[in-house]
């Protein structure tokens, strides 16, 4: 089933128009070829179109200034053109840059950034939101941009292994295979694989596979704290730790979030509360379907197999867990739910044997002969579609 509500066209609708107000402003603008790295230092025209021409080596140079800032963002184009941008590398200073962004872009808004390649880089932040590519995404779209072989580490603000904060854009065919870390913060930090925080974005056909280490209070594979977003595809293969809770191997939080096909495998391990597989905390409704967790779960209470703490009257459709869940108030599929708003859950299932957990405060427990069709006398999967998931026999089953 395709998620679809009112939000959702109307993002399209805008991201449409916003589309076509971008490539209708830049159209008559010559476009700027970068070559080498003190070129690409050296670009200040904030609303042009740039076009990398051949992969470049930022090794040499000690501190890369982000393109962009809070007060002149880059809001032009920039194709990277599959070309490789190695040896980024921007440590901030204390209050350097006035808590300004990290990245390879400071903050990019009304922009387009395609095709960009980053290896070996090093980005880290103490006051500002901090991303390999960009600190901050803002009404922008990116895709098929990759970040891999290189550490983000964050401050007192969002941190990502693409992104550090995005809000109304459409980041889609983008990877991240870095380490990301947020550092301790007295501030509410949010940590992802890919994304730190995301609101009211689309994320499509992307994952992270880096580890996530959070001495923060929002982490997760994939998406620290998601509000209002769609993701679509996209998955998280690392694993999450962190000093506290609201802990997902996909996501940390989110409100009113909807997920479709999605999955993760990384182990999850918190030392606070609100810790889920897939999802730690989960509130203000929003959709979750045809998505899975494989990876083992620990945390102090509060959690589940694939959600942690269910908090708002979601949607629970076709999702299964499989891996060990320990702690307090823990669920092999869903660890603690608000009996007053409750989730709506069809055909949503948990291993009983692989868990070590018998109880769930949702979905049906299942063996794990049940789990991987050796076992058929009670059904299971009822209702999913094989256009979406392939099954084979002593084997869970996977997405398409």
């Amino acid at each position: 089933m395709v998620i679809k509500n009112i939000r959702s066209i109307c993002f399209f609708s805008i991201v449409l128009i916003f589309s076509f107000n971008v490539f209708a402003k830049n159209s008559d603008k010559s476009i700027i070829e970068i070559g080498n790295c003190y070129q690409l230092q050296d670009i200040t025209k904030m609303e042009a179109n740039y076009v990398q021409v051949s992969d470049i080596d930022c090794s040499s140079i000690n501190q890369h200034k982000p393109i962009g800032d809070g007060s002149k963002p880059f809001i032009g184009s920039y194709d990277g053109q599959n070309f490789t941008i190695t040896g980024i590398t921007f440590v901030q200073k204390g209050d350097d840059y006035n808590g300004e962004n990290a990245g390879l872009f400071g903050i990019v808004k009304n922009a387009t950034i395609k095709r960009v390649v980053l290896t070996d880089y090093y980005i880290e932040a103490t006051s500002g939101d901090a991303g390999a590519l960009a600190g901050v995404a803002d009404v922008s779209i990116i895709e098929n941009s990759y970040a891999q072989n290189g550490k983000v580490v964050g401050g007192d603000r969002s941190v990502g292994g693409l992104v550090g904060y995005s809000r109304d854009s459409h980041i889609m065919n983008t990877y991240a295979k870095g380490e990301v870390v947020g550092k301790d913060s007295l501030y509410s930090v949010n940590v992802g694989g890919l994304v730190g925080h995301s609101h009211s974005d689309l994320i499509e056909n992307s994952y992270a596979a880096g580890n996530v280490k959070a001495y923060a209070n929002v982490a997760g594979g994939l998406i620290g704290r998601s509000y209002a977003t769609e993701i679509v595809n996209c998955y998280a293969t690392g694993d999450v730790s962190s000093t506290r809770g609201s802990v997902g191997g996909l996501i940390g939080e989110t409100w009113v979030t909807d997920l479709y096909k999605t999955y993760a495998t990384g182990n999850v391990t918190a030392e606070g509360s609100y810790v889920g597989g897939l999802v730690g905390y989960a509130d203000g409704g929003g959709t979750i379907e045809n998505s899975y967790a494989q990876g083992n779960v620990t945390g102090e209470r509060y959690v589940g197999g694939a959600i942690g703490y269910e908090a708002w009257a979601a949607n629970y459709i076709n999702i299964y867990a499989v891996g060990l869940v320990e702690g307090e108030n823990a669920g092999g599929l869903i660890g603690q739910m608000i009996s007053y708003f409750p989730p709506n859950i069809i055909a949503s299932y948990w291993d009983t044997e692989t868990s070590g957990q018998t109880f769930s405060e949702g979905g049906e427990g299942r063996t794990t002969s049940q789990m991987k069709l050796l076992d058929t006398s009670i059904p299971t999967y009822e209702g999913w579609n094989e256009n979406v998931w392939f099954f084979e026999e002593n084997e869970y089953p996977v997405l398409f």
